[in-house]
């Protein structure tokens, strides 16, 4: 459903227009549309529609007028519009989609955006879409009052404002000619707006029309004396002399060049042959997108692996850009391979980055949003599912292209694409492959060519790896390749392509292997045990015992590996796979994985004692190993190993598991802990603790089965599972106990106590704190006593025992900036600023909470960076300052989402609900409650749950909903008392006696009061 107001007041639903029967009815529906999503005043629109004098059934009327635009717009889509009731008034709350004005404004700024970053193209398409949105002047034909008039009448000049900014873009796009002939009919009825006289000047210059250039500036400077007595203006002026003096600035284009759109395709491979019905059947699939306005366009080209699918794809999408002004974007969606595939919601990031927009929230929206209106190719390669798909699908006049090895019939049924069958090369175009690739080669041995194709199995890519092998190796003859190929068992079965498993691929990757030098086609064969994406030279020389660099620059040479990044190297999918099967039957496998688990396991030792130096006495200690390993200049580049080795140390961890290693995961399990919280990887810290858990159970090794409980309690507790969570800490305290393991003891009893408080159990959690604070004292672990300081401090926070809180936090921060606990200070300051904002000191807590975010950022710990965020964007809500708070909230809740870190996920959900009700959208506010008080629920976090029930009960309040309200803000006071909540309590107090009726209400306020006079509040802050 759409309003529209740019011409005559109309409601469009499908094809059906409608519009409010009565006048007023429809100055109302006007009113709030120029108004949309703003409050107007009950007050003020009665003045506007009666003036000064109503008559006195003036509200009842306004009522009934209320109920037919609710009958009218009923609001069945989120974006549709529909009027809301606000505290004394209306407004009309609506999408960009669902009011022209919106889009006209949206496209506008859009548009004008382009204007100033060089893309007219872009920003002529915008703004001429947004001028053609208008139909007339601004509600015409309906007689409104003063007050709409004046928005109507700003809004015309907006329109007259974009049509100049569209003939900016225009002109500079050297569209001159059309402009000369057009720009008369847009001057006559806006004579006095001078800038259209000098754009038509330039077009007339540039036309090369200078003498009527000219004489245009005269016609302009007798109006103006004529009209208004003065002479044109300063640019007017400095544009006739600049005309006069033939001024070469002002030739075919004086602006800098347009930004260029997009053009992310990869080279079409060298020699590409035939395909002819295919690419006739891609034409005509695509041939929907041709058009501007035309429907999406999504094909799909499915087949076995290795067929030449995306050298299709890229084939027919370069000889097709004509097709697409607007671009093209492209990505490797990593469907089939060794590799994760990539996910949709990464691959949108990158595509909204290379389109100019940096976004985080709303991902598919925005960037369907972004290329609306656009004729643009999007070339998804090798992807996995439709589900994959879906999420990248743009909208109107674009064009998919997809590659996949399977069929997606999901995608050709519910999402209308056309499936292209890509098959194996015909016998002819085969040969023609080879000749294109090898020359006169391919016919000096005649039918070799042939032979050699069919024992490639006719596919593309087998074909390109022995033409590749021909041309590398001028000795080698056809027939000596063919020759290798005969023997099928020692092909490289990909795929089973129509259960025919001529595959011709292993044969071709054996050749190429043993035409190496024998230390680096064992250097080749041994990077087959090596279990991640990537591997560095340090990995090599541990595999190889051998220096690396010689048989790096063999393999590099022959194509077997790539670089991916500086000092980082590959193989591609086919050529791991092969590696691995040549890996599986070597007699120095187990020697060289040892090696390589040392390297690994040390090399992450070192980096963890230089990033966490605080925790360095808590972590094993791993055997220095006897091969090299990565000399680290400071803890920023140990920081940046880590986070690149990560997924490869997992790896590594299930690779020792799976071979009965037990050393290498208990150790990396222990060690790996800390990052893998920073990082957020709270699943893979829980998959590497299970795999440890079970390590230690079948050694029968106590010590290391309660570390794997206890850091499995702490993966737990990160995922929100509280109840798992204490269930594996209680173990593990067991097991410490019984072992007489008081460093371990002291730890599991902290972090019991940091469940319980998070639980909302404050009376256990300073049991727990004080019993790990006694332990680490005993042992004289300071770093230790500094995190137990910290926590104690969150609950006496809780309590409402601020002093004290204050005075642990202080001491924690003193502990953790002299052992160099970056994480711990981020925490600390942060904590020290909520304690400020209890009590009134609020630039003081902003400003501890800005350096808790720098802190944060400078220690990449991402989830300490989300809550500060957090914090941040409720001081910007508390001083009213919407902008940054959302700026701050949506930050916070991209980084949550991303870590999975639901706990806080909900606490920036119940903070955004705050800023809604505070902001006046109490609606919205509503809605976002009822759904963190679901979510607290389900968690089970009693503060999060009591903080959405008193926002729930605030904006229910707001909306009249005064019952309701106060079901849920008596919650939330029942919450408060059972946590021991007292600053919460009072607060609570204080919102359930505005509901209350009264003597009731007195006797509330007054128990809310003594409990600020207690906790040194004002009485009603």
């Amino acid at each position: 459903m759409e309003l529209r107001v740019l011409g005559a007041l109309e409601v469009r639903d499908g094809g059906l227009v409608s519009a409010p029967r009565r006048r007023l009815t429809r100055v109302l529906l006007g009113m709030l549309a120029l108004r949309a999503n703003l409050p107007l005043s009950t007050d003020a629109i009665m003045d506007a529609l009666w003036g000064s004098a109503p008559p006195r059934s003036a509200r009842a009327n306004l009522r009934s007028y209320v109920a037919e635009l609710r009958r009218l717009l009923p609001g069945a889509l989120p974006a549709d519009p529909r009027v809301e009731a606000v505290r004394r008034g209306y407004l009309l709350r609506v999408g960009t989609t669902g009011l022209d004005v919106l889009r006209f404004e949206a496209l506008a700024a859009e548009g004008r955006q382009h204007l100033a970053d060089g893309g007219y193209g872009l920003a002529a398409d915008r703004l001429g879409h947004a001028a053609g949105l208008w139909r007339g002047p601004v509600l015409a034909g309906l007689d409104i009052p003063d007050a709409v008039a004046a928005d109507a009448r700003l809004l015309d000049d907006r329109r007259l404002d974009v049509t100049e900014h569209a003939i900016d873009a225009r002109l500079a796009l050297g569209q001159h000619a059309d402009l000369a002939a057009q720009l008369p009919t847009l001057i006559a009825g806006h004579e006095l707006r001078e800038r259209r006289w000098g754009q038509l000047m330039l077009a007339l210059y540039r036309c090369g029309r200078q003498a009527e250039a000219l004489e245009t500036y005269q016609r302009l400077y007798r109006l103006l004396a004529d009209e208004l007595g003065v002479e044109p203006g300063p640019e007017s002026q400095e544009l006739h002399g600049r005309i006069l003096r033939s001024d070469p600035g002002l030739g075919a284009d004086p602006l800098s060049p347009p930004a260029p759109a997009p053009w992310q395709l990869p080279p079409v491979p060298a020699g590409f042959v035939g395909r002819t019905a295919e690419l006739a059947l891609v034409d005509g699939a695509m041939r929907a997108a041709a058009g501007p306005r035309g429907p999406i366009a999504v094909t799909v080209l499915s087949g076995t692996a290795g067929v030449g699918k995306t050298a299709l794809a890229l084939h027919w999408a370069h000889r097709a850009r004509e097709r697409f002004p607007d671009g093209c974007l492209y990505v490797d969606l990593r469907g089939y391979g060794p590799d994760q595939p990539r996910l949709p919601e990464d691959v949108l990031v990158e595509f909204l980055s290379a389109l100019g927009v940096e976004s985080r929230r709303d991902l598919t929206g925005t960037y369907r949003t972004v290329l609306a209106g656009r004729r643009m190719l999007v070339v998804l390669d090798n992807a996995w599912s439709a589900d994959q798909i879906r999420p990248l699908l743009p909208g109107d006049s674009c064009g998919v292209l997809v590659t996949s090895r399977d069929a997606l019939a999901g995608l050709v049924a519910r999402d209308g694409a056309t499936r292209v069958d890509v098959e194996l090369l015909p016998a002819g175009d085969a040969v023609d492959l080879l000749r294109g690739l090898i020359g006169g080669r391919a016919d000096a041995e005649p039918g070799t060519a042939e032979t050699l194709a069919h024992r490639c199995a006719r596919l593309p890519l087998a074909l390109r790896i022995a033409a590749e092998l021909v041309v590398d190796s001028p000795a080698t003859t056809l027939s000596e390749l063919a020759g290798e190929l005969a023997d099928e068992q020692h092909r490289l079965d990909v795929l089973d392509a129509g259960g025919d498993a001529q595959t011709a691929v292993r044969s071709v990757l054996s050749w190429s292997d043993r035409h190496l030098s024998p230390g680096a086609a064992r250097a080749f064969r041994l990077l087959g045990l090596h279990p991640g994406r990537h591997f560095d030279r340090y990995a090599l020389a541990a595999l190889a015992d051998a220096p690396p660099r010689p048989l790096l620059g063999s393999l590099l040479r022959a194509h077997l590996v790539h670089e991916v990044s500086p000092g980082r190297y590959a193989s591609h999918d086919l050529l791991r796979s092969y590696a691995h099967e040549l890996a599986a039957g070597l007699d120095e496998r187990h020697a060289a994985l040892a090696r390589l688990f040392d390297q690994q396991v040390y090399t992450a030792s070192v980096a963890m004692d230089l990033v966490y130096p605080h925790e360095a006495h808590r972590r094993p200690k791993a055997v220095e190993p006897t091969v090299p390993t990565e000399a680290f200049a400071d803890p920023d580049a140990a920081r940046a190993w880590l986070d690149a080795e990560l997924d490869n140390l997992l790896a590594v961890a299930r690779l020792a598991a799976d071979t009965g290693w037990g050393g290498p995961v208990a150790t990396l399990s222990g060690t790996l802990h800390r990052h893998l919280s920073t990082r957020g990887r709270y699943v893979d810290m829980l998959a590497l603790h299970d795999l440890a858990l079970d390590v230690a159970r079948e050694a029968a090794d106590s010590r290391a089965e309660s570390a794997a409980l206890h850091d499995r309690g702490v993966a737990l507790f990160r995922m929100g599972r509280f109840s798992d969570a204490l269930d594996q800490l209680g173990r593990a305290l067991a097991i410490r106990a019984e072992n007489g393991d008081r460093i371990g003891e002291s730890a599991t009893l902290h972090r019991l106590g940091t469940v319980h408080s998070e639980a909302g159990r404050p009376h256990e959690a300073l049991d727990h704190f004080h019993r790990a604070l006694a332990v680490a004292g005993e042992l004289g672990d300071v770093a230790a006593e500094g995190a137990v300081l910290g926590n104690i401090g969150l609950v006496h926070e809780w309590l409402g025992e601020w002093p004290d809180a204050l005075d642990c936090y202080q001491r924690a921060l003193a502990i953790h900036r002299a052992t160099g606990f970056r994480t711990g200070e981020g925490d600390t300051l942060n904590n020290i600023a909520i304690v400020y904002r209890h009590s009134g000191r609020v630039p003081e807590s902003v400003d501890h909470l800005e350096q808790a975010l720098a802190v944060y950022r400078a220690a990449g710990d991402r989830g300490g960076v989300g809550v500060a965020l957090n914090n941040l964007g409720l001081a910007a809500a508390n001083r009213d300052d919407w902008a940054a708070g959302r700026i701050h909230l949506s930050e916070a809740l991209a980084v949550h989402r991303e870590l999975g870190s639901r706990v806080a996920e909900l606490e920036t959900l119940n903070i955004l609900g705050l800023l809604e009700h505070r902001e006046g959208r109490h609606a919205d506010a509503v809605a976002r409650f009822r759904g963190t008080v679901a979510l607290a629920m389900d968690l089970g976090v009693p503060g999060s749950l009591m903080n959405a029930h008193q926002g729930l009960g605030l904006a229910l309040e707001a909306v009249g909903q005064r019952g309701a309200a106060l079901v849920h803000l008596e919650a939330a006071l029942e919450l408060a008392r059972g946590t021991g909540a007292r600053k919460a309590e009072a607060t609570a107090l204080l919102s359930v006696a505005r509901c209350a009726p009264e003597p009731e209400a007195t006797r509330l306020r007054a128990l809310a009061a003594a409990l600020h006079e207690a906790l040194g509040l004002p009485p009603d802050p």
